[in-house]
């Protein structure tokens, strides 16, 4: 009597039990119907993960491109700011190449290489409002602010010094760099560049506060001229600009005027043709994400991650193709704790 008073027990709490796994299931089936893709992510797969929004997914890296800006603003009286480096409180802009107003069809013009201060909008400043000259420098690809005070223009007459400012002073002078800089067409350290062409602008560089990048959009340990994978070299001005590390990752490139490092990721932003934008880890070279971005919408063409204010800056280029005279814009897109 008793052993069928206990079996009669279990069988009622296998029954309860059940009953209230299946309810549970159709209310978490309820919930999903009510939510959106945001709450509830969508089904990852390699053709979605560079088109998703970070504001739908929290990402771990950034996108600077896709409609995204959250700010944009016009450069008083200048046609020349597509190359920029910020300090966080001013951003600082100059000709990218030889693109200048006076010459919208000449590659090899001059250009504006003087650096203008301009306003970013923080710490006081205002948007846009040029508050000065800081100083002439070479004609260059890339350009970028560094924790040190100094901004660094990617000019070497050779392979080992490259140009710099110090931004309190605007005194132009030279760094050593031991290991040598990428050329960036080769992938290679160039005694004499000045063979391939274009020796005033052949250093790709960017910084995110802590090191100094150095990209080529060639491998020079495998056959094929540039187009065949990136090559990057890490360096820390700390250390007596010490290589920290020296990489060569994909299997395939493109021609690269953006490049830019969060601390985390490196971006390498594509100059017309495809207009793609990909990231990559600096460390091991693998491919985080790729999008074609909207350059031919805004002609965004190189830039910096700004570390204080947590943001990725994009400079304009003003040129026949786009728009022949400005004044340029400025693109603010959000960062990590936006």
């Amino acid at each position: 009597m008793e052993s069928n008073y206990f079996l009669k027990l279990f069988i009622i709490c296998l029954v309860a039990i059940f009953l209230l796994s299946a309810c549970e299931k159709t209310n978490n089936l309820s919930d999903n119907k009510n939510k959106t893709s945001e709450d509830i992510g969508p089904i990852k797969n390699e053709s979605q993960i560079n088109t998703w929004d970070k504001t739908k997914e929290k990402l771990d890296y950034l996108k600077p491109s896709g409609g995204n800006e959250e700010l944009t603003f016009e450069v008083e009286n200048s046609e020349a700011a597509s190359i920029i480096g910020t300090d966080s409180k001013y951003i600082y802009g100059k000709s990218f190449t030889g693109y200048d107003p006076e010459y919208p069809d000449n590659n090899d013009g001059p250009g504006d290489n003087s650096i203008a201060i301009i306003g970013s909008g923080y710490q006081g400043t205002i948007a846009g409002k040029i508050y000065g000259s800081l100083a002439t420098v070479n004609t260059s690809h890339s350009m970028t602010y560094h924790s040190d005070g100094y901004i660094y223009n990617g000019y070497a007459e050779d392979d080992h010094n490259l140009q710099r400012v110090n931004v309190k002073t605007g005194k132009v002078d030279t760094v050593y760099v031991p290991a040598g800089l990428l050329y960036r067409k080769t992938g290679t350290v160039e005694e004499n560049p000045n063979k391939y062409g274009d020796s005033s602008f052949n250093i790709l560089i960017t910084s995110d506060g802590k090191y100094i990048y150095n990209l080529a959009y060639r491998r020079d340990d495998k056959p094929g001229n540039w187009g065949n994978g990136f090559s990057l070299r890490v360096f820390d001005p700390k250390q007596n600009w010490k290589m920290i590390r020296d990489l060569k990752f994909s299997d395939d490139s493109y021609y690269t005027d953006g490049l830019i490092a969060d601390g985390k990721y490196i971006y390498i932003i594509e100059w017309d043709t495809g207009h793609r934008v990909r990231v990559y880890n600096p460390v091991t070279g693998e491919l985080k994400a790729e999008w074609v971005s909207d350059q031919s919408r805004l002609s965004a063409i190189c830039g910096q991650y700004d570390w204080i204010n947590d943001k990725i800056w994009l400079g304009e280029l003003v040129w026949s193709g786009h728009k022949p005279t400005g004044p340029a814009n400025i693109y603010r897109y959000p960062g990590y704790k936006n």
